[in-house]
């Protein structure tokens, strides 16, 4: 990539798809390499990643302080509200064995290679479908 991305002062959806347009034209138009180019969004993603972590934390304090209506950085609106709310079951003895059982269950149809039948209750057992997810490219940085 010889050509530098400069981001816009102010940030809308438009822009992105601008940036991702041009982006992804380079390529189709074989003026850079796929490879090159999605070793190197990689690179950002992890830089992104790595950097977020901290910076979120941060910027969590400042939108604390934020009026209950937001505010506008970079064109973007930003609004501030405590986290989701999760439950966590682990504490109930027969949420817990109930897991286990499933695991178990789950261990118990991997191992099968093809339909079978338990000979003491009846019941017809079938092994899980397999699913496989989009193909991955694995880039890995020294």
């Amino acid at each position: 990539m010889t050509q530098q991305i400069s981001i816009p002062e102010v940030l809308t959806k438009e822009g992105i798809q601008l940036l991702s347009d041009a982006l992804i034209a380079k390529v189709q138009a074989g003026d850079e390499n796929p490879l090159n180019v999605l070793v190197r969004l990689r690179f950002m993603s992890k830089v992104i990643d790595s950097a977020e972590g901290v910076i979120k934390e941060l910027a969590s304090e400042e939108a604390s302080k934020l009026n209950k209506g937001g505010d506008s950085v970079a064109g973007a609106d930003i609004t501030f509200s405590e986290g989701r709310r999760t439950f966590d079951y682990s504490n109930d003895k027969e949420w817990t064995a109930l897991k286990e059982k499933i695991k178990e269950r789950e261990e118990l149809l991997k191992g099968l290679k093809k339909e079978v039948a338990d000979t003491e209750t009846g019941e017809v057992m079938a092994p899980p479908m397999v699913k496989y997810s989009s193909p991955i490219i694995t880039v890995k940085f020294k």
